[in-house]
């Protein structure tokens, strides 16, 4: 890679993103087995590795994110009579527990590649977040205020996770829909009763599903703007960091064919 194709890459409006993949490419899908072996082992490969890693996993996350929003909005329930044999309110808790376990993860998965890419050194846990606030370096600027946005993100569903990490069952009010299956075992004793009340489900059902598909449709949105404004911050402490990594790198003796 040559000083002009690296200032050039720098100037990109995505070059956070543009050039860990790139970086990646340059210096390791090429190598295998042992080789690539001891490059991840060297400090340079050891970052690379790491942040293209993570980024991976974010993007990972975000897809499923996606696909549990898909598979909420897509459960409407019809007009026609309730089907007892399919338990409607497990399986739309399956999906927005997924969808709440995912959401929360991204915060994690954030502070991991922060953490990553700035070369910090703390270890994962509950005071990682705290840490990482201490000690960035102000010359790249004030990130609170882009965390604060990453923090507000992370408040609206955290409450729903929380109950459903400790609780183990869903009882909030807003998810009076998944709770629906408590009420299977009611036999009504004539066909009228029988059908107000399965149009009572649905009417229940239709509007929950309609109010966690506006929720849903909207965090998507919304990450992509975080992560985008992360992005931005990490480019210069990733190109800095890289920038000594690679001179360390190239001024370290070879020792056999360890240098790729």
């Amino acid at each position: 890679m040559t000083n002009e194709e690296f200032a050039a890459m720098k100037a990109a409006d995505t070059q956070f993103i543009e050039a860990v993949a790139c970086m990646f490419s340059e210096f390791c899908v090429e190598l295998k087995g042992e080789k690539l072996n001891r490059f991840i082992a060297t400090p340079l490969g050891g970052y690379l590795w790491k942040t293209n890693h993570i980024i991976s996993e974010i993007n990972q996350n975000l897809d499923d994110i996606k696909l549990a929003e898909t598979l909420i909005a897509a459960f409407m329930p019809s007009d026609q009579p309730l089907k007892k044999e399919v338990n409607a309110a497990e399986l739309i808790r399956y999906h927005y527990e997924n969808y709440l376990l995912r959401t929360t993860k991204l915060k994690d998965l954030t502070l991991t590649l922060i953490n990553t890419v700035m070369r910090l050194g703390h270890k994962k846990g509950l005071g990682l977040e705290s840490k990482l606030l201490k000690n960035l370096d102000p010359t790249y600027g004030q990130f609170e205020v882009i965390w604060g946005h990453m923090n507000q993100l992370n408040d609206h569903v955290k409450p729903y996770r929380n109950h459903l990490a400790h609780s183990g069952t869903v009882q909030h009010q807003d998810l009076a829909l998944l709770n629906a299956h408590y009420t299977w075992g009611i036999k009504p004793k004539t066909i009228a009763e029988e059908f107000r009340y399965e149009k009572a489900m649905i009417e229940v059902q239709r509007e929950l599903i309609e109010k966690f598909t506006a929720q849903t449709k909207a965090y998507p949105l919304a990450s992509d703007q975080v992560l985008k404004m992360i992005y931005l911050y990490l480019a210069k402490p990733f190109f800095d960091q890289m920038g000594v990594l690679v001179d360390e790198h190239y001024q370290r003796k070879p020792v056999g064919n360890a240098k790729p």
